[in-house]
């Protein structure tokens, strides 16, 4: 009879820690993290990092674990893969990229995401509008004509580059964390034009949780 390996995915340090009484402090977070490791745990969800300093402090000077490390709502941290010549020197596994890292990237996603929401509330009629969607799309909807090809291909454009600034930006690329805000500030400068200021205050927040991913790269050790 094949014997089956039983894999573990603890999460102490994220659900325990919504328990009533609970409140782990980053050295709890670190000694229970090693204890689990120590367990022979094979993946520990740590936290959240982004949603709360202590959680994003946690990863970034999580300890040295044998154990798969997870964030909330996120895959454990893959293993990237250095572009070298198999058999060269700096080829195969490397750093895995930083949860906080990832979960700025996303933003670009969202970003996309709900420009296209936008997109087809307006093609319903509605005056909603969710104000994380990007200005561009928006105006050349307004400019072009809802069912324009010109208008529509621009919109298309516009989200098709924040996914990409996205994908790249959850590699780790800091060029596309910097072109992609770039371009959203440019974006929130559309809104601004026409003194709609809501839409300019949100731009400004998620540009906030964007550059949490920048900061997170650029301290990150060579």
């Amino acid at each position: 009879m094949t014997k089956a390996r039983l894999t573990l995915f603890d999460t102490t340090l994220r659900d325990g820690a919504q328990t009533v009484g609970v409140d782990f402090s980053l050295d709890d977070k670190r000694q229970i993290a090693t204890m689990l490791d120590e367990l022979g745990i094979d993946y520990i969800e740590g936290g959240y990092p982004g949603a709360n300093p202590l959680d994003t402090e946690f990863f970034a000077t999580r300890p040295p674990l044998k154990a798969r490390f997870a964030a909330f709502g996120n895959p454990p941290l893959p293993l990237q893969v250095s572009p070298s010549i198999p058999g060269q020197p700096g080829a195969g596994p490397s750093r895995p990229i930083d949860p906080v890292v990832q979960s700025s990237a996303r933003w670009f996603w969202w970003i996309a995401g709900l420009s296209l929401t936008n997109m087809a509330l307006l093609r319903t009629g509605t005056n909603t509008q969710l104000v994380v969607g990007l200005g561009v799309s928006m105006f050349a909807d307004v400019a072009f004509g809802v069912n324009n090809p010109v208008g529509l291909a621009v919109a298309v454009l516009a989200m098709g580059f924040f996914v990409l600034m996205g994908r790249q930006a959850q590699r780790g690329r800091l060029w596309a964390f910097y072109l992609g805000i770039a371009a959203y500030a440019l974006d929130g400068l559309l809104y601004a034009n026409y003194r709609d200021w809501m839409p300019v205050a949100f731009h400004g927040l998620i540009i906030y949780f964007i550059s949490r991913g920048v900061l997170a790269l650029r301290s990150a050790p060579a």
